[in-house]
């Protein structure tokens, strides 16, 4: 009996979570145009963050006659709302994903985390992997990248990051020296860009 119970708690859980939207004010904004609307953001239960992943291929709203609809990315600009005190943005951008057999590009919006010469930006993706019984496991992956201007995006690695960073940031030799004596970490990747859009280039 209680075991039937767990199951059916499991299953109503998953079944809420997978449904978890918030209703936020926000806007779209056009190449000529900003629009106000009534997002509907999916959230993840566990963590109570927006579920980027899902965002990036686009967002639905209700307009102003309270219809339902969907703005992908290839249409706007930009989307923003208003989260738990924080102002996120939605950046329509032309991303590439390679693999190790693959390169393809696509048009996503991608989280701004900090604006500038120098952008970060925040993106998701599924990694799918197989353990010795041959059974599979999708999971989340987190990453972050920056952009020059409007120029290539570059993936902040996870090995090799203070070699990887000095090269790409070749052109700040501050900025160089502090990820040389360990001033700043992996971990310190808004530092980096805020560092570097302050002090490396002239806005």
């Amino acid at each position: 009996m209680k075991k039937s119970l767990l199951l059916i708690f499991v299953f109503f859980f998953t079944l809420t979570a997978a449904k978890a939207k918030k209703e936020l004010s926000g806007i779209i904004v056009y190449e000529k145009d900003t629009v106000a609307v009534t997002f509907l953001i999916p959230i993840n239960v566990f963590t109570l963050s927006p579920k980027y992943l899902k965002l990036q291929e686009g967002v639905k709203y209700l307009n102003a006659e309270g219809k339902r609809k969907k703005i992908y990315p290839e249409e706007a600009k930009e989307i923003q709302f208003e989260y738990l005190g924080e102002n996120i943005r939605m950046i329509s951008k032309k991303y590439t994903v390679q693999g190790v057999f693959f390169s393809s590009t696509s048009v996503i919006f991608l989280k701004m985390e900090v604006d500038g010469y120098l952008k970060l930006f925040l993106h998701q993706s599924t990694q799918t992997s197989s353990n010795f019984n041959g059974q599979g496991s999708t999971s989340l992956v987190t990453s972050y990248v920056v952009q020059k201007g409007n120029g290539e995006f570059k993936k902040l690695p996870t090995i090799e990051f203070r070699y990887e960073m000095t090269t790409y940031f070749n052109d700040c030799p501050e900025l160089v020296t502090k990820l040389e004596e360990k001033v700043f970490r992996k971990r310190d990747r808004v530092k980096i860009v805020e560092f570097y859009n302050a002090n490396c280039h002239n806005n």
